[in-house]
């Protein structure tokens, strides 16, 4: 099981982009959410994912934070399946 740690989520009867992109770094309230989180999925043995990681600022945090895996236009822009696997 994996949990994913995302963007575009509702909160508080507002959309909040808590979780990561440009929020993250700059959000002590969103880096104590992604801790907490993470300190959780461990216990359980549940890995997680940082979605939407657009920058290197954001990609150092979520290390900070402890998560396994992240995903997003920082990393690499989505491309079909067929052209991966011809590499």
């Amino acid at each position: 099981m994996v949990v994913s740690v995302r963007c575009r989520c509702r909160a508080r009867g507002r959309e909040s982009k808590a979780h990561s992109g440009r929020e993250l770094p700059g959000s002590r309230t969103d880096q104590l959410i992604v801790r907490a989180l993470v300190e959780v999925c461990e216990g359980l043995g549940i890995k997680t994912v940082a979605e939407f990681v657009t920058d290197e600022k954001t990609m150092e945090m979520v290390r900070e934070l402890g998560v396994d895996f992240a995903q997003g236009y920082h990393l690499g822009k989505p491309e079909p399946v067929s052209a991966l696997r011809a590499s």
